[in-house]
C-alpha cells in the first residue's frame, strides 16, 4: 500500500479485529500519506508505529537504504508524535532503520545509538516533557 489513506480503507473494509494499520514515518513521507488520514484514523486500528529518519533527498530519490536513526534528516517525526496523542494513540513505537552502515557496526552499539534517538524524538526518558508514550 503507497498511502495510509489507502490503508486504511482496506482495513475498514475487511473489518476484522485483527487487522490493522502500522504506521512509519519514512512511507508515510515518501508516499505522501495526508495528514487527514493521520488524524481521523482510530487509535485501535493502528498496531504500531515505525520511528526513523532520512536523508534530505527528492521523494524519489530515496529508499529504504537511506534511513536515519530517529530525529535526523526531514521527517516529520515530532508533528506525527502530536497527532498520534491528539487520537489517543498509545501503543509501541519501534525502529525500523534499514542502513546498510550501520549493519556494519555493532548490532548492540547501533540499538543503544537507535533507543537514545527514538527517546529525544519522541521526548522519552531523559527528554520526557510528559505525554503518554
Amino acid at each position: 500500500m503507497t498511502t495510509l489513506d489507502l490503508g486504511s480503507k482496506i482495513v475498514d473494509l475487511v473489518g476484522r479485529e485483527s487487522v490493522g494499520n502500522v504506521i512509519d514515518t519514512y512511507h508515510f513521507y515518501a508516499g505522501s500519506s495526508s495528514w487527514e488520514a493521520l488524524e481521523s484514523l482510530d487509535p485501535k486500528k493502528l498496531f504500531i508505529f515505525h520511528i526513523n529518519g532520512a536523508e534530505d533527498l527528492p521523494k524519489d530519490q530515496l529508499n529504504d537504504s537511506k534511513r536515519l536513526y530517529p530525529g535526523e534528516g526531514v521527517l516529520p517525526i515530532a508533528r506525527m508524535k502530536e497527532t498520534l496523542d491528539t487520537i489517543g494513540y498509545d501503543g509501541p513505537a519501534s525502529v525500523e532503520i534499514f542502513r546498510p552502515e550501520y549493519w556494519e557496526r555493532d548490532p548492540f552499539v547501533v540499538a543503544a545509538e537507535a533507543k537514545q534517538a527514538a527517546e529525544k524524538a519522541l521526548g522519552l526518558g531523559q527528554y520526557a516533557a510528559g505525554g503518554s508514550w
